[in-house]
């Protein structure tokens, strides 16, 4: 997996001029969550944040994050070098790992953004089961509520997931945010609702 992501990272495989991360980090794409993402921690009152790929902050960097503990957590270690250069404060830290497998700070909420779209069934089950083993309280995550199917992909691929459906059959989200693409969302649920059964 690291390897394959650092490819992408270095070769600008994604294609956008703005951001590595690709064309949903660029500023057009998340502008809608830079006035939801507050409204939404301080509904919940959210105190620690998980990031989590958080590529190269392009567009998290904009949400006002003073008032929170928040860690970015990326498997691109040039991505981490640069973010920790560029990026790090008192509040903000960044740390290299592997959202599926490595052991993640126990935080109020995760935000997992344009990244279960582009792994197979099986790898975005070991990110939610990992997400689980963290102990978070909440997740945010990416969800296609107008996907009529879910299609297995390698990994690197991407296609959209509705997380409502098998073989996820998540219940439905408590809160849904827009996303400037009228059919993307960032969903929310409490991280035990997930637990499979």
């Amino acid at each position: 997996m690291k390897d394959i992501f650092t490819k992408i990272y270095k070769e600008n495989i994604w294609g956008s001029e703005e951001s590595v991360s690709g064309t949903g980090s660029s500023m057009r794409e998340a502008q809608g969550l830079l006035n939801e993402l507050p409204l939404l921690f301080d509904s919940l009152n959210i105190q620690s944040i998980l990031d989590a790929p958080c590529g190269d902050f392009n567009w998290m960097k904009h949400v006002d994050l003073s008032n929170y503990h928040y860690v970015g957590v990326d498997i691109v270690s040039d991505i981490i070098k640069k973010n920790q250069t560029e990026h790090a404060s008192r509040n903000i830290q960044f740390i290299e790992g592997d959202i599926m497998k490595d052991p993640l700070p126990k935080v109020d909420l995760i935000i997992c953004r344009d990244a279960l779209v582009h792994f197979p069934f099986h790898q975005v089950e070991q990110s939610i089961d990992n997400f689980l083993n963290s102990g978070s309280t909440y997740v945010l995550l990416t969800h296609f509520p107008s996907v009529p199917l879910n299609k297995d992909i390698p990994l690197g691929h991407w296609r959209p997931l509705n997380l409502c459906l098998p073989p996820f059959s998540f219940p439905e989200p408590t809160v849904v945010l827009e996303e400037t693409l009228r059919t993307k969302t960032m969903a929310l649920w409490k991280l035990e609702q997930l637990r499979r059964r």
